[in-house]
């Protein structure tokens, strides 16, 4: 239960947000190089924020899963293929055993990344998965992935719901202005936000899990013309932070 590596790529890493903690060691934080390309890749999976995936870079690998699970596929455009045929990007893909994921040459962007619903199976090393290459630590074998290397799978988890639905569409963007982008670049990276909770009186320093943009019908807002792009729409059908 898990991926067969048919070729490697030219860097493909296991990463997560990196290693905290040990910088006074020698020990460098290293993790992923595209934060928001991450964490897109897990909330499109419902993931936890720091599960760890797949960095690819510059020229992508080949994988084969030996058992079925879902993906999706964030960052730069590698031309990825699934059995040969054309895989969309920003949407969950439902893999099945035996199914092969080819990466081309990068089209866009530098670094891509896959994330997977049934989680890598990859020790925590000093509180990471991330591999760190010249610590040679941590990641699988502290290396970059070679042709037949196997990754396996923490759980079997093949089902999300509202399946059809985790996607991005990201040519809506293409023509919007950049009057927002460093705005919300804040927005989207920011780990904690200082706030009142419901019927509170004092500001408290409180862990950010999502970040929540409502509609507008200024154009500009929503921005990015670097080829980036990552804008995710949540359906809210219910009230959000609530207290009773």
């Amino acid at each position: 239960m898990g991926i067969r590596i048919l070729k490697g790529g030219m860097m493909t890493t296991v990463q997560d947000l990196g290693r905290y903690g040990y910088q006074s060691q020698g020990f460098s934080v290293a993790g992923v190089m595209d934060v928001r390309s991450f964490k897109i890749a897990n909330l499109l999976l419902d993931n936890p924020e720091n599960e760890a995936v797949l960095e690819i870079t510059l020229i992508g690998p080949t994988l084969e899963f030996t058992s079925a699970t879902i993906i999706a596929i964030t960052g730069g455009d590698f031309q990825p293929t699934i059995n040969g045929e054309p895989a969309p990007m920003y949407t969950a893909l439902y893999m099945n055993k035996g199914d092969v994921l080819k990466f081309g040459s990068a089209i866009t962007g530098s670094r891509g990344y896959i994330a997977f619903s049934s989680y890598l199976d990859i020790p925590v090393v000093m509180g990471s998965r991330c591999t760190n290459l010249k610590s040679g630590l941590g990641g699988f074998k502290g290396r970059k992935l070679e042709a037949d290397d196997y990754i396996g799978f923490r759980i079997k988890r093949r089902y999300l719901p509202f399946f059809l639905s985790r996607k991005l569409d990201m040519d809506e963007f293409d023509q919007i202005g950049v009057n927002q982008q460093s705005f919300l670049n804040h927005i989207l990276q920011k780990p904690v936000v200082n706030t009142r909770r419901p019927n509170a009186s004092a500001v408290e320093s409180l862990r950010r899990y999502a970040s929540f943009i409502g509609t507008s019908n200024h154009k500009d807002l929503l921005t990015d013309t670097s080829g980036s792009r990552r804008f995710i729409g949540v359906e809210v059908t219910g009230v959000i932070g609530a207290s009773h």
